[in-house]
């Protein structure tokens, strides 16, 4: 571990401990395990869904902090909890029995410190839930403005209860992104199902709620595995999960043939419409792939199932980190992909790749920096000039 990245660290400790204020120890200390809340309440009901399972995949070429970038592990069961009288609040998706909020639903991207300094923000004990009649399944939860997190995260949380036929008569989720409302819509939820947590629904109690476990929590859990806050974590999509959204989401391809424009099989994915990471030199480098018959695709300018479509047709796929390569799930075996890591080193889509025996290259550009994962860069031309080289002529 290079000295940089101890010291950097130190830094932080120092900066979360200057932070950690006697107000958000009190919260955290509201933070209960599942089990203590199941045995304190017996009226939750807990459906098993998944056994515990060990995970692994190939090393990492990038590898850089393999703290963030585990191999191998342990993914905790899954579950649905129906909970008398639950309440939720925040788009961070805050479940709370009495003063207590369920500490196994808040996401591993984030110490504990952060969560508890959004609670101080909310504001709740100065405000007073709107009550909500009926059933209302909870989907909120950090990073719903994150293609990749919605897709990976969110959606599996959905398809577990329709798997199981769990009826209810709301969605409790931010509903802001075309993503969002196409993949909910192609699901059979209308708009007017929503419930957004947004002014007197912020915080809400419902007569029940439904509320799936997270589709990936890695066990043992303790506060020294959580994210920083400066070095991006990555996720995790299980092999249930990845199963799931393509039995689900492949077969809408046929039924919706008239929609789904003709594809290339070897594609580009821009970065020119995202609001950060962008290659400031694209159309320089796209043009060397251009020449061996690739296609250039803007993700904004494509529907939620074309995006699914695009990727299941491609055969080589071309593109820098980003949300856009959660689609990898989408993809058939053998299929050729080529990442693009600016300041980036997640290992989210290298894992997804070898889940689904897919030919995976990470292309470096540049040694990483901490600090800047966000910039724009220039991409080293001659770098993605050996590297189309390997590309045979279409």
């Amino acid at each position: 571990m290079s000295k940089k990245f101890m010291i950097t660290i130190l830094a932080c400790t120092i900066f979360y401990s200057f932070l950690h204020t006697a107000s958000e120890r009190e919260i955290i200390n509201t933070f209960i395990p599942l089990q203590d809340i199941l045995q304190k309440n017996p009226t939750i009901s807990y459906l098993k869904l998944h056994d515990r399972h060990d995970f692994s995949y190939k090393p990492f070429p990038l590898s850089t902090y393999p703290m963030y970038q585990k191999e191998e592990g342990t993914f905790a069961e899954t579950f649905i909890l129906n909970i008398p009288h639950g309440k939720i609040f925040s788009r961070i998706g805050f479940v709370q029995v009495g003063s207590h909020v369920i500490k196994d639903l808040l996401s591993q991207n984030y110490p504990l410190e952060v969560f508890a300094r959004w609670m101080l923000q909310c504001n709740t004990p100065n405000i007073t839930p709107t009550t909500i009649s009926g059933r209302v399944l909870v989907l909120a939860r950090n990073d719903h403005d994150c293609y990749g997190h919605w897709l990976a995260e969110f959606l599996p949380r959905l398809l577990m209860v329709h798997e199981q036929n769990i009826a209810y008569d709301w969605i409790y989720v931010p509903y802001t992104h075309r993503y969002i409302k196409e993949s909910l819509e192609l699901l059979g939820v209308h708009s007017s199902k929503i419930i957004q947590p947004i002014n007197n629904t912020f915080y809400i109690e419902a007569d029940e709620l439904i509320v799936p476990s997270l589709t990936a929590r890695q066990i043992p859990s303790n506060d020294t595995d959580h994210f920083t806050g400066y070095y991006p974590a990555t996720f995790y999509c299980p092999n249930w999960a990845i199963e799931m959204l393509r039995n689900t989401f492949l077969p809408m391809i046929e039924k919706n043939a008239a929609t789904i424009p003709h594809f290339s099989k070897r594609i580009f994915i821009s970065r020119k419409d995202a609001g950060q990471r962008n290659m400031i030199n694209e159309d320089e480098v796209f043009a060397l792939f251009e020449q061996k018959g690739f296609k250039r695709y803007n993700m904004s300018q494509l529907t939620f199932l074309q995006q699914v479509a695009l990727f299941n047709n491609a055969e080589y796929i071309v593109a820098a980190h980003g949300s856009a390569l959660t689609n990898l799930i989408f993809c058939n075996p053998g299929t050729i992909v080529f990442e693009i890591f600016q300041n980036q080193f997640d290992n989210g889509f290298w894992q997804l790749s070898d889940q689904l025996g897919l030919h995976h290259t990470c292309i470096q550009t540049q040694e990483s920096q901490p600090g800047s994962w966000k910039v724009s860069t220039t991409v080293p031309i001659h770098i993605m000039r050996n590297y189309c080289e390997t590309i045979p002529n279409a």
